[in-house]
């Protein structure tokens, strides 16, 4: 059976405010699911702009190499068309026969 891929992003939430990562009971559900998961304890952004963040883990690719590097209404029609022709992380899942969904 393959493994289920779950990417949670959450905008400004601390490690020490899950419960997975500290100990205390902060966050039930997403603790009950880290319990029977991978966590990654050591993971870096390429950014502090979520936009380029979210696209970096996306496509694979840093910013510069993405094009994508504003944020919210700094982002470029330019930008947009260019992250376009990235293959990203959905489309590669989709091709290995997995269903995919943003929410």
């Amino acid at each position: 059976m393959e493994a289920n891929v779950l990417i949670i992003v959450v905008d400004a939430l601390r490690l020490d405010r899950v419960g997975a990562f500290d100990g205390r009971q902060l966050t039930p559900r997403i603790d009950d699911l880290a319990a029977e998961s991978t966590r990654f304890t050591n993971a870096f952004s390429t950014t502090n702009a979520t936009d380029v963040a979210v696209t970096s883990i996306q496509t694979g690719r840093y910013p510069l190499s993405h094009g994508f590097v504003n944020h919210g209404s700094q982002v470029t029609d330019e930008e947009k068309s260019a992250v376009e022709q990235v293959t990203q992380l959905p489309e590669v899942l989709s091709e290995s026969g997995y269903r995919t969904a943003k929410f």
